[in-house]
C-alpha cells in the first residue's frame, strides 16, 4: 500500500480547463498549481495521540517537504467549523504543472535518504498512516493572481475561511472583462482590509466540478471574521460611493458567478507550513531531461 505522502503527491495529471480562464497579471507568468488532499482521522487508532501525530508529521516535513525544491509551499489545515470533524486538509503548491510529478519523484528520494533502513522506513510509514483512514480525495486548482499573501504568521495557528463558489459562463463574457473586474475589486477592497492577513483565489484545474472557485481568507481569530465582513462593506461603499455605479459594477461581476456559495472554517498547523522560492523554468526543464 502506498504511504500517505505518496497519495498526496502521486496524481495522474490531465488538464481540463473551462472556456473562461483568467489572465495572469504579467505576460508569460506561470500560475501555480494547488493540490488539495483531504484525509480523514482514523478514530480506531486507540494507541495514537495528537502529540505523537504531530511528531511524525514534523519528521516528514523536516526531512522531505522542506527539502523538496519542487514544492513552493504547503500547509496542513484542521477542521474547525465544517460538516465533517474528521477532515485534515493537506495543501501543496507547485510552481508549474510539471513540478507535481517531479516533486513526487524527489519525495521518494528524500524519504529513502531520511530513512535508509527499509525496515525503519516501513515502520515509520505504518505508524504515520495509522492516524488516517484509507479514504481521501484530491483536487487540483490553478492559482489566480488576485492574492494578498500572508507575510508573517509569527508561528501562530491562524483561522482560514474557505468560500466555495461556482463559475457561471455568460455568452457575452470575456476573459479580459472578468480579470479586470476581479482585479479592481480585490485591489480596492480585499487587499485594503486590515483584518485580512492573507487572501488567495484559485479555480478548478482537475477534479469533480469544473465550475469550482475557492476564495481563501486568512485571519488571526474567529472574531476577526465578522470584523472582516463588516470592513468589506465599508470599503465597498468608500470605493463606490455612488449607489448606481456600485450596483452596475456588481451586476457585471456577478454574471460570472452563480448565486450559490458554501463556507468552511479551518485552523492552520503552524509547525507544518512551508513557503519558499520555487525553481525557475530552466531548472525544471533540466531536471525533466534527466
Amino acid at each position: 500500500m502506498k504511504t500517505i505522502a505518496h497519495l498526496f503527491i502521486t496524481i495522474a495529471v490531465v488538464v481540463s480547463m473551462s472556456t473562461i480562464s483568467f489572465a495572469q497579471e504579467e505576460k508569460n507568468q506561470s500560475p501555480p498549481y494547488i493540490v488539495i488532499t483531504q484525509a480523514h482521522w482514523n478514530w480506531d487508532n486507540v494507541d495514537g495521540d495528537q502529540e505523537r501525530w504531530l511528531e511524525l508529521e514534523q519528521l516528514w516535513h523536516k526531512n522531505v517537504t522542506e527539502k523538496n525544491e519542487y514544492i513552493m509551499s504547503s500547509g496542513v489545515y484542521h477542521h474547525y467549523y465544517t460538516e465533517d470533524n474528521s477532515e485534515v486538509n493537506f495543501v501543496t503548491v507547485y510552481p508549474t504543472w510539471e513540478a507535481i510529478e517531479l516533486a513526487g519523484q524527489r519525495s521518494d528520494e528524500l524519504e529513502k535518504a531520511a530513512w535508509p533502513d527499509e525496515a525503519e522506513r516501513k515502520a515509520y510509514n505504518k505508524e504515520r498512516n495509522s492516524y488516517y483512514t484509507t479514504e481521501h480525495s484530491d483536487e487540483i486548482y490553478v492559482g489566480l493572481p488576485f492574492i494578498k499573501p500572508v507575510m508573517d504568521d509569527a508561528g501562530e495557528s491562524l483561522v482560514v475561511l474557505v468560500r466555495d463558489r461556482h463559475l457561471a459562463f455568460p455568452e457575452d463574457g470575456t476573459n479580459e472583462e472578468i480579470a479586470e473586474l476581479m482585479k479592481e475589486f480585490h485591489s480596492n477592497v480585499t487587499h485594503k482590509n486590515p483584518y485580512l492577513l492573507g487572501f488567495y483565489m484559485h479555480r478548478h484545474a482537475w477534479g469533480s466540478d469544473g465550475r469550482d472557485v475557492q476564495l481563501v481568507f486568512v485571519l488571526k481569530s474567529m472574531a476577526d471574521i465578522e470584523k472582516m465582513q463588516d470592513e468589506q462593506g465599508k470599503l465597498i461603499e468608500a470605493y463606490w460611493p455612488d449607489e448606481a455605479k456600485r450596483k452596475e459594477f456588481f451586476k457585471k461581476m456577478n454574471k460570472y458567478l452563480t448565486p450559490w456559495h458554501g463556507d468552511r472554517i479551518y485552523q492552520t498547523e503552524p509547525s507544518l507550513g512551508k513557503s519558499f522560492t520555487p525553481p525557475n523554468e530552466e531548472e525544471l526543464m533540466d531536471a525533466d531531461e534527466k
